[in-house]
């Protein structure tokens, strides 16, 4: 039987859920801030583009610092690469974060 149907949740594609935010979020941001977050979402996209929101954990979050960081990137950077996908709807990933996983 169809697990959504029993009251789960279905599975989000990262790519979906990014490319909603930014429909819905852009307009309301100031160019400066819009392209900022474009260039995180690029960042991201490169590491968790082929997942759900859902597959997101803390340890791929991890592996996304490591990547970013030997790329070159500071760690402000990088801390300010994932504030908007914890956050997202469905990905449980802040509770998570604090938690230790998810």
């Amino acid at each position: 039987m169809d697990a959504v149907a029993w009251g789960e949740k279905p599975a989000r594609p990262f790519r979906e859920v990014m490319k909603r935010f930014a429909e819905t979020h852009f307009r309301t941001l100031k160019p400066a801030s819009a392209k900022r977050y474009a260039v995180s979402m690029k960042a991201l996209a490169r590491t968790f583009g082929t997942m759900t929101v859902q597959q997101v954990t803390t340890a791929t979050l991890s592996d996304f610092e490591t990547t970013r960081r030997s790329e070159g990137a500071s760690a402000p950077t990088v801390r300010r690469d994932w504030p908007a996908p914890v956050r997202w709807p469905g990905s449980n990933l802040m509770h998570g974060w604090l938690i230790g996983d998810v």
